[in-house]
């Protein structure tokens, strides 16, 4: 996908394609919404389904935040040949804590019942 000329992107990227990341982030959240659906019945435990939402929106934009253009400053560190940015580690430290919360959570309602 190129953009016009006179764009903000087109000022910022030329006449390179890049890749349209806002349409794969548009897709994976209608995907996840009907993966919520498919779990609201399966998950029993209040609050799982919440944090199997987050988890996973976390999971899904830690690559696609490869394919998105972002300031030097933002970068934290390098992955071989691919720089790590500041909403990886937040979405990988949100994976981590999602899964806690579940874990939490189904324990609490053991301890219940």
């Amino acid at each position: 996908m190129t953009f016009p000329a006179d764009s903000f992107a087109g000022l910022e990227f030329g006449n390179a394609a890049v890749h349209p990341s806002q349409l794969y982030l548009a897709l994976s959240g209608v995907a996840l919404f009907l993966i919520a659906i498919l779990l609201r019945l399966r998950l029993k435990t209040p609050g799982a389904l919440f944090w199997s939402f987050m988890g996973l929106f976390a999971l899904i934009r830690i690559p696609l935040d490869f394919s998105r253009a972002y300031e030097p400053e933002a970068t934290v560190m390098s992955w071989g040949a691919l720089p790590v940015v500041e909403g990886q580690v937040t979405s990988l430290a949100l994976v981590f804590f999602s899964l806690l919360m579940i874990v939490r959570l189904r324990r609490m309602r053991r301890a219940r019942a």
